[in-house]
């Protein structure tokens, strides 16, 4: 038992740091009053994961559109702390359903995009 216990000390003392995204399903999960009807709990839980599926999938989308003449490295970075997920976003292109798999691969492909490959492996380590 005290061998289990270590483990989980351990586990919660490396645990990720809290983000806008971390934040939003902690309050999905921990924070709708439970003395709600069920109906209303119900449509507050769908309402926050529609919302947090919409941010992720547009901060995705920003991150498969980066272009060095637009976009800094802190407002990218900014980006990905608060929506770590879009880092694993998989965008398409839309007439041909063409697969352009994750941002990091986007930015290999397009020149204006390639001076963020470092960050994005970066902070991809990290999320």
């Amino acid at each position: 038992m005290v061998a289990n216990f270590g483990l989980c000390a351990a586990l919660e003392s490396i645990r990720a740091p809290e983000t806008f995204e971390s934040r939003l399903h902690q309050i999905r999960k921990e924070e709708i009053p439970n003395d709600l009807p069920d109906m209303l709990r119900e449509r507050i839980d769908q309402r926050i994961t529609e919302m947090l599926d919409t941010i992720t999938k547009e901060t995705g989308e920003f991150l498969h559109n980066l272009d060095i003449d637009e976009h800094s490295e802190d407002e990218v970075r900014a980006a990905i702390q608060a929506f770590p997920s879009a880092l694993s976003y998989v965008s398409y292109v839309d007439e041909q359903k063409i697969n352009r798999g994750v941002p990091i691969q986007s930015a290999v492909m397009y020149p204006r995009s390639t001076p963020f490959v470092p960050l994005l492996a970066e902070e991809g380590n990290f999320s």
